[in-house]
């Protein structure tokens, strides 16, 4: 862990800072774990969760600026209380005891070290959950790649297709070739990609097949078919898209209902 602070490019900016000795980068994140909030959130991810809930852990700070964020005050402020690798392999355990019926990281990607060293803590004292790593997609490979075997479900937020959307509103301009290696990363390291929240067109459309119950317009889509996600993004801008394990790994999840 040590190795990875010391010359920080665990995301795309690269700082090179070294955090071990006190130093930030673009991102605002030092040497210790800062996390905003830890909760059961009873209706995050319900398709993943069903009536249990995710046990979220909302980290502090973030690489990108985006303009329009709902937790500008976390992501841009810092705002949070520290934690130590043993700290937050604690907490982990805590949210399994309450009934989560997932680990859900989110915007996790500055604190990869020291989650995984909590992760491991934690799962020799009985950590079971599975891992939701909940990210904004602007990772690096390496970083990715540094995960394996410790996140179940990859769940990000594609954001952008086009360079100048992430220059104006988020502060990167190479946000849309950077988050379309990553989930080809995620995709490779974890399964077929699952997109859900839009209807997608005619073309090319598989329809769901897994033992667990599938949120409506859900569809999935041979891994790695990048370029189809990518008309989607440019047909439905607004509309989030995820990559994921396999469907039949996920917890079930009870029918939706007119409330969700």
């Amino acid at each position: 862990m040590q190795n990875l602070l010391s010359h920080c490019m665990l995301c795309p900016r690269r700082c090179g800072v070294n955090r071990m000795a006190g130093m930030r980068g673009v991102c605002g994140a030092g040497r210790m774990v800062r996390i905003a909030r830890a909760m059961l959130h009873t209706w995050e991810e319900p398709c993943l969760t069903g009536t249990h809930g995710a046990g979220a852990v909302f980290f502090s700070h973030c690489a990108l600026r985006c303009i329009y964020c709902q937790n500008h005050e976390i992501s841009h402020g810092g705002h949070g209380t520290t934690y130590t690798e043993e700290g937050l392999a604690a907490l982990f355990l805590r949210l399994q005891a309450q009934g989560a019926a997932t680990l859900d990281l989110v915007t996790p990607t500055h604190y990869v070290p020291q989650i995984l060293s909590a992760l491991a803590a934690a799962r020799a004292k009985g950590l079971t959950l599975p891992v939701v790593y909940n990210t904004s997609g602007y990772e690096t490979p390496e970083t990715i790649r540094l995960l394996t075997g410790a996140v179940d479900i990859y769940l990000p937020d594609l954001k952008y297709a086009a360079k100048e959307s992430g220059r104006l509103y988020s502060g990167a301009p190479d946000y849309a070739d950077v988050a379309r290696a990553a989930i080809i990363s995620m995709a490779e390291q974890v399964g077929p990609v699952l997109c859900t929240g839009w209807t997608a067109p005619a073309r090319r459309t598989h329809s769901a097949s897994c033992p667990a119950r599938a949120p409506p317009r859900e569809h999935r889509h041979p891994p790695l078919d990048l370029e189809y996600l990518w008309e989607c993004r440019t047909a439905q801008p607004h509309a989030p898209v995820y990559a994921a394990v396999p469907c039949s790994t996920a917890p079930s999840a009870p029918p939706p209902s007119d409330d969700l």
